[in-house]
Protein backbone atom coordinates (compact mmCIF):
# COMPACT_ATOMS: atom_id res chain seq x y z
CA UNK A 1 0.00 0.00 0.00
CA UNK A 2 2.77 2.04 0.42
CA UNK A 3 3.55 1.54 -3.04
CA UNK A 4 0.19 2.58 -4.03
CA UNK A 5 0.45 5.63 -1.99
CA UNK A 6 3.84 6.33 -3.54
CA UNK A 7 2.45 5.71 -7.00
CA UNK A 8 -0.52 7.91 -6.22
CA UNK A 9 1.78 10.53 -4.90
CA UNK A 10 4.04 10.14 -7.88
CA UNK A 11 1.02 10.44 -10.15
CA UNK A 12 -0.08 13.43 -8.28
CA UNK A 13 3.43 14.93 -8.52
CA UNK A 14 3.56 13.99 -12.20
CA UNK A 15 0.15 15.60 -12.76
CA UNK A 16 1.30 18.65 -10.89
CA UNK A 17 4.52 18.68 -12.89
CA UNK A 18 2.43 18.39 -16.06
CA UNK A 19 0.28 21.29 -14.91
CA UNK A 20 3.37 23.28 -14.05
CA UNK A 21 4.90 22.29 -17.36
CA UNK A 22 1.70 23.31 -19.17
CA UNK A 23 1.67 26.50 -17.18
CA UNK A 24 5.35 27.04 -17.98
CA UNK A 25 4.61 26.33 -21.67
CA UNK A 26 1.72 28.80 -21.52
CA UNK A 27 3.84 31.38 -19.77
CA UNK A 28 6.69 30.77 -22.22
CA UNK A 29 4.32 31.07 -25.17
CA UNK A 30 2.89 34.22 -23.62
CA UNK A 31 6.38 35.63 -23.04
CA UNK A 32 7.42 34.74 -26.61
CA UNK A 33 4.21 36.31 -27.96
CA UNK A 34 4.89 39.41 -25.89
CA UNK A 35 8.49 39.49 -27.07
CA UNK A 36 7.27 39.28 -30.68
CA UNK A 37 4.80 42.08 -29.97
CA UNK A 38 7.57 44.15 -28.37
CA UNK A 39 9.82 43.52 -31.38
CA UNK A 40 6.94 44.47 -33.73
CA UNK A 41 6.26 47.58 -31.66
CA UNK A 42 9.95 48.47 -31.67
CA UNK A 43 9.98 48.05 -35.46
CA UNK A 44 6.84 50.20 -35.74
CA UNK A 45 8.43 52.79 -33.45
CA UNK A 46 11.66 52.68 -35.45
CA UNK A 47 9.66 53.06 -38.68
CA UNK A 48 7.59 55.85 -37.13
CA UNK A 49 10.75 57.49 -35.84
CA UNK A 50 12.35 57.24 -39.29
CA UNK A 51 9.21 58.67 -40.90
CA UNK A 52 9.14 61.44 -38.29
CA UNK A 53 12.78 62.27 -39.00
CA UNK A 54 12.05 62.34 -42.74
CA UNK A 55 9.08 64.63 -42.11
CA UNK A 56 11.21 66.85 -39.87
CA UNK A 57 13.86 67.13 -42.60
CA UNK A 58 11.14 67.86 -45.16
CA UNK A 59 9.58 70.47 -42.86
CA UNK A 60 13.00 72.03 -42.25
CA UNK A 61 13.57 72.28 -46.02
CA UNK A 62 10.10 73.77 -46.46
CA UNK A 63 10.76 76.18 -43.61
CA UNK A 64 14.03 77.29 -45.23
CA UNK A 65 12.20 77.70 -48.56
CA UNK A 66 9.45 79.74 -46.86
CA UNK A 67 12.08 81.93 -45.18
CA UNK A 68 13.79 82.40 -48.55
CA UNK A 69 10.44 83.29 -50.15
CA UNK A 70 9.68 85.71 -47.32
CA UNK A 71 13.03 87.44 -47.85
CA UNK A 72 12.36 87.56 -51.58
CA UNK A 73 8.86 88.95 -50.99
CA UNK A 74 10.22 91.50 -48.53
CA UNK A 75 12.77 92.63 -51.14
CA UNK A 76 10.11 92.82 -53.83
CA UNK A 77 7.78 94.67 -51.48
CA UNK A 78 10.55 97.16 -50.70
CA UNK A 79 11.19 97.58 -54.44
CA UNK A 80 7.49 98.06 -55.10
CA UNK A 81 7.22 100.59 -52.29
CA UNK A 82 10.18 102.47 -53.73
CA UNK A 83 8.69 102.35 -57.24
CA UNK A 84 5.34 103.56 -55.90
CA UNK A 85 7.08 106.47 -54.21
CA UNK A 86 8.90 107.27 -57.46
CA UNK A 87 5.64 107.05 -59.39
CA UNK A 88 3.91 109.32 -56.89
CA UNK A 89 6.76 111.82 -57.26
CA UNK A 90 6.47 111.59 -61.05
CA UNK A 91 2.71 112.08 -60.79
CA UNK A 92 3.22 115.15 -58.60
CA UNK A 93 5.75 116.52 -61.09
CA UNK A 94 3.37 115.73 -63.95
CA UNK A 95 0.50 117.44 -62.13
CA UNK A 96 2.71 120.48 -61.50
CA UNK A 97 3.69 120.50 -65.19
CA UNK A 98 0.04 120.18 -66.18
CA UNK A 99 -0.86 123.08 -63.89
CA UNK A 100 2.02 125.14 -65.33
CA UNK A 101 0.90 124.32 -68.87
CA UNK A 102 -2.68 125.24 -67.98
CA UNK A 103 -1.54 128.57 -66.54
CA UNK A 104 0.59 129.23 -69.62
CA UNK A 105 -2.31 128.35 -71.90
CA UNK A 106 -4.57 130.72 -69.99
CA UNK A 107 -1.98 133.49 -70.24
CA UNK A 108 -1.52 132.76 -73.93
CA UNK A 109 -5.27 132.86 -74.48
CA UNK A 110 -5.43 136.18 -72.63
CA UNK A 111 -2.57 137.54 -74.73
CA UNK A 112 -4.22 136.25 -77.91
CA UNK A 113 -7.48 137.97 -76.89
CA UNK A 114 -5.56 141.19 -76.18
CA UNK A 115 -3.73 140.93 -79.53
CA UNK A 116 -7.04 140.32 -81.31
CA UNK A 117 -8.55 143.35 -79.58
CA UNK A 118 -5.51 145.44 -80.55
CA UNK A 119 -5.74 144.15 -84.13
CA UNK A 120 -9.39 145.22 -84.26
CA UNK A 121 -8.47 148.64 -82.90
CA UNK A 122 -5.62 148.88 -85.41
CA UNK A 123 -7.93 147.86 -88.25
CA UNK A 124 -10.44 150.48 -87.14
CA UNK A 125 -7.70 153.13 -86.95
CA UNK A 126 -6.35 152.11 -90.36
CA UNK A 127 -9.85 152.36 -91.77
CA UNK A 128 -10.37 155.75 -90.14
CA UNK A 129 -6.97 156.87 -91.40
CA UNK A 130 -7.71 155.69 -94.93
CA UNK A 131 -11.00 157.55 -94.83
CA UNK A 132 -9.26 160.67 -93.50
CA UNK A 133 -6.50 160.40 -96.13
CA UNK A 134 -9.18 159.97 -98.79
CA UNK A 135 -10.91 163.11 -97.57
CA UNK A 136 -7.61 164.98 -97.54
CA UNK A 137 -6.76 163.83 -101.03
CA UNK A 138 -10.21 164.85 -102.29
CA UNK A 139 -9.88 168.25 -100.67
CA UNK A 140 -6.34 168.69 -101.98
CA UNK A 141 -7.44 167.71 -105.44
CA UNK A 142 -10.31 170.14 -105.22
CA UNK A 143 -8.07 172.91 -103.91
CA UNK A 144 -5.51 172.21 -106.58
CA UNK A 145 -8.19 172.31 -109.25
CA UNK A 146 -9.45 175.59 -107.82
CA UNK A 147 -5.96 177.04 -107.76
CA UNK A 148 -5.33 176.06 -111.36
CA UNK A 149 -8.68 177.42 -112.31
CA UNK A 150 -7.83 180.72 -110.68
CA UNK A 151 -4.41 180.72 -112.29
CA UNK A 152 -5.86 180.04 -115.65
CA UNK A 153 -8.69 182.52 -115.08
CA UNK A 154 -11.53 180.11 -115.26
CA UNK A 155 -14.57 180.35 -113.15
CA UNK A 156 -13.11 182.85 -110.75
CA UNK A 157 -16.55 184.33 -110.16
CA UNK A 158 -17.94 181.32 -108.29
CA UNK A 159 -16.98 181.13 -104.67
CA UNK A 160 -16.00 177.63 -103.52
CA UNK A 161 -16.97 176.38 -100.15
CA UNK A 162 -14.22 176.06 -97.61
CA UNK A 163 -12.85 172.53 -97.24
CA UNK A 164 -15.08 169.53 -96.64
CA UNK A 165 -12.68 168.14 -94.17
CA UNK A 166 -13.99 167.67 -90.71
CA UNK A 167 -11.41 168.03 -88.05
CA UNK A 168 -10.95 164.75 -86.17
CA UNK A 169 -11.38 164.78 -82.46
CA UNK A 170 -8.64 163.03 -80.59
CA UNK A 171 -9.84 159.55 -79.70
CA UNK A 172 -8.55 157.35 -76.98
CA UNK A 173 -6.41 154.66 -78.49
Amino acid sequence: MIELAVVAELRHTAAEAKRELALADTVTADVERREREVVEREQEIATAHSLAEDRIRLLERKERRVEQLERSFDQRLAELTEREAENEEKERAWAASEADIEIREQRLEQREAAVEELEQKLFKKESDLQSYVGQLQSELTERETDWWSKQLGKDAAQPKPEGKLKPKSKRAA
